[in-house]
């Protein structure tokens, strides 16, 4: 072979080299673009779902808080009960034990 059909020989081949390259960039470019469009379809369903989320969330937590102040409220009615008995029974024991401790050392 000589130098000319050798070189031709490299130049169609580089020259298809080249189309090959030109080729796989636009795959690549095109897959790059599916890919990016992809993940922003993941990251709207991913934000959508975590708001959802954030959402349920924030109602429980708020049913919650609401569930316990009226419990708390319901406790302090009971406790608020419960301590009137405790100091009226309270001051009708001493009342009684006064008014028995008067009898027995004949002050009325």
């Amino acid at each position: 072979m000589d130098y000319e059909s050798r070189i031709s020989k490299v130049e169609v081949q580089v020259e298809s080299n080249q189309r090959d390259t030109d080729r796989l960039y636009q795959l690549i470019a095109e897959k790059f673009e599916s890919v990016e469009l992809s993940i922003r379809e993941l990251r709207k369903h991913t934000d959508q779902r975590i708001d959802g989320l954030r959402k349920d969330t924030e109602q429980s937590i708020s049913d919650l808080r609401a569930h316990n102040d009226q419990q708390f409220a319901e406790l302090r009615r009971e406790i608020t009960v419960n301590m009137r008995w405790v100091v009226g029974l309270w001051m009708t024991t001493i009342g009684l034990i006064a008014g028995l401790a008067g009898k027995v050392f004949s002050v009325y």
